[in-house]
């Protein structure tokens, strides 16, 4: 039987430490084809994790095989088979959106000319932005150095892409693009997605990971984030005064007027008021859940 390890990730007490600072604390983990959802605040680990993976930053302890590939002795190796667009792409002005990525063609190894032009007109027309390809980057607005962004990491048909948060700047109808774009490359693909945005994970991903402060609190599908907090949802309508009371003393969700009062969707162990009904928890529901601990 063929090992599975040369067909995914799998992560064996990975860890990241700065000095005193535990930015990850040692985690196990296995990401197989298809869109993982990596969710957390600020601050939580993502980042950390996603440059472990790229191999921009070596691990404090642990590792990882990356499709039969170490993740330290390897990492030449896992570098020609992943795309990566980092937090924040930091790209020079001078230069035209078709030539960073004719420079990002070269370095994935395509020698051809010809080849290296046709791969960067097809991430190009990817990301929508085909007609602005011989623009100089320095007059790209932030939603479209976004973009750029996304089109190098889509460079040589990568096996795994590594994408850190990379809806942000994007407008409404620019995020769906993405999201559907996705949605496509985790049919063939291992994508991780890092995001603190809930709404990024329902209609593009198949399995979500929590992250916070550092820690793995919970890897499985959006379901199984969603049923963390089942029996667990409440709402309930009160006056504005109570529901600052509320939001004070309670986990609460959402929260939106209704006449003189407010509706506010909350988690709770037991009914929080005798008005209060119960109702099906959403994925955004079962992340207050995860973390309830740590939120209150």
């Amino acid at each position: 039987m063929k090992d599975e390890r040369i067909h995914t990730v799998h992560i064996q007490d990975l860890a990241k430490s700065y000095r005193r600072k535990h930015a990850l604390q040692p985690l196990q983990l296995k990401l197989m084809k298809g869109v993982t959802g990596l969710l957390g605040p600020n601050g939580a680990g993502k980042t950390t994790f996603m440059s472990l993976l790229a191999t921009l930053v070596k691990p404090s302890n642990g590792t990882a095989q990356i499709y039969g590939h170490d993740l330290i002795d390897g990492a030449r190796d896992i570098r020609s088979l992943l795309g990566y667009m980092p937090q924040r792409v930091n790209v020079p002005g001078q230069l035209t959106g078709e030539e960073l990525l004719l420079y990002a063609a070269s370095m994935k190894g395509i020698k051809d000319a010809a080849a290296r032009k046709q791969e960067a007109e097809r991430v190009l027309n990817e990301v929508n932005l085909l007609e602005r390809s011989g623009d100089r980057l320095k007059g790209y607005s932030g939603g479209m150095r976004q973009r750029i962004g996304i089109a190098q990491a889509l460079i040589g048909q990568p096996r795994l892409l590594l994408f850190d948060e990379p809806t942000a700047g994007l407008d409404p109808s620019e995020r769906i693009r993405f999201r559907n774009l996705v949605r496509g490359l985790g049919q063939e693909r291992t994508v991780l997605l890092s995001t603190h945005i809930v709404s990024d994970l329902d209609s593009t991903c198949e399995y979500v990971v929590v992250f916070h402060k550092g820690r793995l609190h919970f890897q499985g599908t959006l379901q199984e984030l969603a049923d963390q907090a089942a029996g667990k949802v409440w709402e309930t309508i009160v006056s504005p005064l109570q529901a600052e009371e509320w939001y004070a003393k309670r986990l609460v969700v959402s929260g939106s007027r209704e006449g003189d009062g407010m509706r506010l969707r909350l988690i709770a162990d037991e009914i929080p008021t005798a008005e209060a009904k119960s109702v099906e928890p959403t994925l955004e529901d079962g992340y207050v859940a995860v973390l309830k601990e740590n939120m209150l």
